[in-house]
């Protein structure tokens, strides 16, 4: 009778070991589909998509255009998709840890830095000060800048699909400035940042007061006035979520503002190594037009904030290289630590700078 037992339990656990590999089995192809070749290609794939900007928007259109074109390559019954605008879904920072696990898919919006400060190299301070530098270093083919930014966020479970051109940074207050032309005086007023080491050192550079806080929290800060103004942003931006509480538009070009197209790697995953072709077609071919079209929108939101009584402060080529020359000998070897000096060095080199 014992033997018996013992027959029939091992029998049993053998079948209970060979089910689980074969589930085990079948969850590695799903997740590992395009390298394995054996997805389901019939089952329609359902994104929940974010991006920060209100209806109608240039994130919005993009992103519109984006997944309807990507729709039609694939069809209905293969890509559906809900977008939600305006940071429905959290802020950037949320958003990118939530596609990291899963729960978004995909997203058109600022890279966070919360776990990799790195990553700030994409908004580095006076990097760059043309659109024909920007395509140079931040073409998603070839450019030093994305091709660094599509490694780390792999390591977050990401794929980066194209980066989107936005603008050059401007600064928004709601009061004006003092000795403006001054460059690096104080200017007695105090700005939010961006939680990032970089923006923080070239406000204070410039002489202002810095208080680091989230973009969604600065309406209500400037409209109460818990702070004066905002660092990390651009007309096309303030325009859109902080034209009420502008009063003045100074056009510093501190840094260059990429958004960034990118998809959970596990979704990316989901498609055929044909689908994953024409997405990335699609996606390289949006990139290109938002590069013909990015310098049209930044005079066009300059424009609107101006429409709005929004003073817009300009400062001449030799007052940007001026502060450019400052931020780039007292801000820079500060920031060597954050980037990673082999990194900043390959960028560097990229540009041409020399100290």
């Amino acid at each position: 009778m014992k033997k018996k037992f013992f027959a029939i339990f091992t029998i049993l656990a053998v079948a209970v070991s060979t089910a689980a590999c074969g589930s085990q089995t079948q969850s590695s192809s799903s997740s590992n589909g395009a390298s394995q070749g054996q997805q389901d290609t019939t089952s329609q794939i359902t994104f929940k998509v974010s991006h920060p900007r209100p209806v109608d928007s240039d994130n919005d259109i993009y992103t519109k255009q984006f997944c309807s074109e990507v729709q039609q390559a694939l069809g209905e019954d293969r890509f559906a998709y809900e977008i939600y605008p305006n940071d429905e879904l959290g802020d950037y920072t949320i958003v990118q840890e939530a596609m990291s696990m899963g729960e978004v898919d995909m997203a058109m919006q600022s890279v966070s830095t919360n776990v990799d400060q790195s990553l700030t190299i994409a908004t580095a301070p006076y990097l760059i000060e043309t659109w024909d530098q920007a395509r140079d270093i931040y073409n998603s083919t070839d450019g030093v800048v994305s091709l660094y930014v599509a490694e780390q966020l792999e390591k977050q479970n990401i794929k980066l699909l194209a980066m989107i051109p936005k603008y050059f940074n401007a600064v928004c207050t709601s009061k004006e400035p003092k000795d403006v032309y001054n460059l690096t005086g104080n200017k007695e007023l105090k700005v939010r940042v961006p939680q990032m080491k970089s923006y923080e050192l070239v406000a204070k550079t410039l002489g202002y007061q810095v208080t680091p806080m989230t973009f969604s929290e600065v309406f209500t800060s400037m409209q109460t006035g818990i702070i004066d103004g905002c660092f990390g942003g651009g007309a096309e931006s303030f325009y859109s979520s902080l034209k009420d509480v502008t009063k003045y538009l100074l056009l510093y070009k501190n840094a260059f503002e990429p958004h960034w197209l990118m998809m959970n790697l596990d979704d990316w995953n989901k498609f055929t190594p044909e689908e994953q072709d024409k997405i990335m077609e699609i996606a390289k071919n949006l990139e290109s037009q938002v590069f013909d079209e990015a310098i049209a929108n930044e005079n066009k939101y300059v424009d609107l904030l101006e429409e709005n009584g929004t003073t817009i402060i300009e400062f001449s080529d030799e007052q940007i290289s001026e502060i450019a020359d400052t931020v780039r000998k007292e801000v820079w070897p500060e920031l060597e630590d954050v980037f990673g000096k082999e990194l900043f060095d390959k960028v560097k080199a990229e540009i041409g700078y020399t100290e």
